[in-house]
């Protein structure tokens, strides 16, 4: 997997979470329920993402919700008292869904493939993703970041049993053994490009949260 490391591009933060994602980072202690997800929508913490209807021959067969990413930093912010930006990444997600939204109309995308394996072979739905990503980063260029937060991107490069290692491009202290579980719980594995964020509180807690990583090569990285 060295050579995967080495050849690997640009990798960003996948610019769509589905709403387990955002529970975790808002409280990663307390149970992923739909009511969480009620009440911090209530309070007005995040913004109310898009949500579509799934088929399958003609029938109805479930729905799916998608939110921007942006909406991670929103809860994180809210949970450390910064409610002021917190609302302002908030309310840049509800912007870049309400473009999204339209765009999957038009382009007649399904919202569910902007989060599964689709967007690895679909040259519309990656040209999609890596559109969204840029206004993400857009945004994040503007606004104050979290304290005490450091993320680093790379790839997942090793499997020992229970534990999967995660190798950065850059921040290489980042570099540590985490439990497979915490790849799986996001759809990783070996190989893939990650995104780590560290979080250390005030009281000196340490949070660690995954996510997946969107590759911007056009090269062979995962090879």
């Amino acid at each position: 997997m060295a050579k995967a490391q080495e050849n690997l591009g640009e990798v960003r933060p996948w610019p769509v979470v589905d709403w387990r994602q955002i529970l975790v980072a808002s409280d990663p202690a307390a149970a992923v329920t739909q009511q969480r997800l009620r009440t911090l929508r209530g309070r007005a913490v995040l913004s109310e993402g898009i949500q579509r209807s799934v088929s399958s021959n003609g029938r109805l067969v479930g729905k799916v919700s998608l939110f921007c990413e942006l909406n991670i930093e929103a809860v994180v912010l809210a949970r450390r008292g910064l409610a002021a930006v917190a609302s302002s990444y908030r309310s840049a997600a509800s912007l870049i869904e309400r473009a999204l939204s339209a765009q999957l109309d038009r382009q007649e995308v399904h919202a569910a493939d902007l989060l599964g394996p689709a967007a690895q072979s679909s040259p519309v739905v990656l040209e999609m993703l890596r559109t969204l990503s840029s206004e993400c980063a857009s945004v994040r260029a503007k606004l104050p970041g979290i304290p005490g937060e450091e993320t680093a991107t790379g790839i997942l490069t090793l499997q020992e049993e229970s534990w999967v290692q995660f190798t950065p491009s850059e921040h290489l202290h980042l570099q540590q053994l985490l439990p497979i579980e915490m790849a799986l719980g996001v759809g990783l594995s070996v190989g893939d490009p990650a995104v780590l964020t560290r979080e250390v509180l005030s009281n000196g807690t340490v949070l660690l949260r995954m996510r997946p990583g969107l590759l911007f090569s056009t090269g062979s990285a995962l090879a």
